[in-house]
């Protein structure tokens, strides 16, 4: 027996179905004490409970489900998607994690996506009907269109947003109401944008949109750094803030005042906190009064 086939056969049997809930399992209880990602918002939980399932029982009911392996492919492409981006958004720890698991072992959960991601590739290659295929390869691309428009519905909002955090609450009727504006505002003490190791509490909420939105405009096109941004402000701008870097945090104080302007209905502290270890600073942190 070759050394693929051997590879492939450990990925169909049915003891993979314990080893995934096992990995899925720890890796949830550890992010929930020591933080790689915050508490996913409704969109991103409800694609989490109908992509991740699927994989992780497949070899349980592979037999049973003919008729359906079209949809499960497309959630098996959903699955990767969510896979890549998890890779992607940890970063440097695709690296560190190895040498850091040596001083802390809970650091190999780092890798769990990677394994999920391998899986997924064998389980869906090893089929030999084209339209399997064909599923998975849908749902890659339906996720990249989805990252692609979330970039420019960031991009349509930036100049008035970051304009607003400029120059003060006046100008914050310049802002509309939608979805990417909350998430924009929210940035940094509502929204994380990266894996933050620094000791402290962290922005309690992670939204995948707003995360890809802000990368492809980095990457793509340098929204933050909007010509725009350089306009005079009616009076003085705010002291102090000047936008020099698209890495750089606006004053949080200032962010949540023009959050209350635009979205007066909206809670500004969460009940449920990101890191565990960090909920009492967060919960009490005086920026909530």
């Amino acid at each position: 027996m070759s050394l693929r086939q051997r590879f492939s056969g450990l990925f169909h049997s049915r003891w993979m179905a314990l080893v995934n809930i096992l990995l899925a399992g720890s890796a949830v209880a550890a992010n929930h004490y020591f933080q790689f990602f915050c508490r996913p918002v409704a969109w991103a939980t409800v694609v989490l409970v109908l992509s991740f399932p699927p994989v992780l029982f497949f070899n349980l009911y592979r037999e049973r489900v003919q008729k359906f392996r079209g949809v499960l492919s497309f959630l098996f492409g959903c699955a990767a998607c969510i896979c890549l981006y998890c890779i992607l958004f940890i970063w440097e720890w695709n690296l560190l994690a190895l040498p850091v698991t040596l001083v802390r072992p809970v650091a190999i959960l780092a890798y769990v996506p990677h394994f999920f991601l391998i899986q997924i590739v064998v389980l869906v290659f090893s089929r030999r009907r084209l339209i399997d295929r064909a599923c998975f390869k849908v749902a890659l691309l339906s996720g990249a269109g989805f990252a692609l428009v979330m970039a420019a519905w960031f991009t349509v909002n930036v100049k008035t947003v970051f304009h607003a955090l400029r120059c003060g609450p006046e100008t914050a009727s310049e802002i509309s109401q939608s979805y990417m504006s909350e998430r924009m505002l929210g940035i940094s003490w509502k929204y994380h944008l990266s894996f933050c190791a620094y000791d402290g509490w962290r922005p309690p909420l992670h939204d995948p949109a707003l995360v890809s939105a802000f990368w492809l405009n980095v990457l793509i096109e340098p929204a933050l750094r909007y010509a725009g941004l350089e306009d005079s402000c009616e009076g003085e701008p705010w002291p102090g803030f000047v936008f020099t870097d698209v890495r750089q945090r606006y004053s949080l104080e200032r962010a949540i005042i023009i959050y209350q302007h635009v979205f007066p209905d909206h809670p500004l502290r969460e009940n449920c906190t990101c890191a565990k270890e960090e909920s009492a600073k967060y919960l009490n942190d005086p920026l909530w009064r």
